[in-house]
């Protein structure tokens, strides 16, 4: 047999179709047991993320109640009504050795650091300013009134 012909023969697109599905087979059986540690690790980010938002929540609260931001952990979560919920989520998610909390009158800041391998930190400033509304755009000219060629208005 010829080489073009052996190159275009049913056996070789088996042999071709058979190597793909083994790859295909071990790249998903591979992708299928590390995936879920992937997932975990992205779960936990997420939670750490909501919990973070949560923060930013009481930041305001606290705001609200005291004149001030809160400067650390404790007194942000004393205007929660459900601190230790709270509390245990973020012991669960984040690394509390590096979460900080540090406000002042005008400003504040959270940082801290996900329970993950890669320790992702994630941080967060406030306060975020709103946009407002555009300014409603000025009225426009009236319209000069119509006119021959010549400039003499139009009589009527």
């Amino acid at each position: 047999m010829h080489w073009k012909q052996r190159l275009t023969h049913w056996s070789t697109f088996a042999v071709i179709a058979a190597g793909a599905a083994i790859g295909f087979g071990l790249q998903f059986a591979v992708k299928r047991a590390t995936g879920d540690a992937d997932q975990a690790i992205t779960l936990k980010r997420y939670h750490a993320s909501i919990d973070l938002s949560r923060l930013y929540g009481l930041q305001a609260a606290y705001k609200r109640a005291k004149g001030a931001y809160a400067n650390d952990l404790a007194s942000l979560l004393s205007v929660d009504p459900d601190a230790a919920a709270l509390k245990a989520s973020l012991a669960a998610n984040v690394d509390m050795n590096t979460l900080a909390v540090v406000g002042d009158a005008k400003k504040f800041k959270i940082e801290l650091n996900v329970l993950d391998p890669d320790r992702t930190p994630i941080k967060i400033r406030g306060p975020i300013q709103t946009k407002t509304a555009a300014p409603e755009p000025a009225a426009l000219p009236a319209p000069p009134p119509p006119s021959n060629a010549d400039g003499a208005p139009i009589g009527r």
